[in-house]
């Protein structure tokens, strides 16, 4: 999990973990734009991650 919080973090997504989740907290004031530009951030790096599985 460590690992997959280091790479969100490298894509300057800011989040954190508790066991086994990921926990999105997007700010009170997002646009739909900027949720979607970051969700595909959260998506390379799980793809990523399944490739390694």
């Amino acid at each position: 999990m460590s690992g997959i919080i280091g790479k969100l973090k490298g894509k300057k997504f800011m989040t954190y973990s508790h066991e086994n989740m990921i926990l999105v907290c997007p700010p009170l004031i997002i646009t739909p734009e900027q949720l979607r530009e970051e969700m595909v951030k959260v998506d390379e790096v799980l793809t990523e991650v399944d490739a390694t599985l």
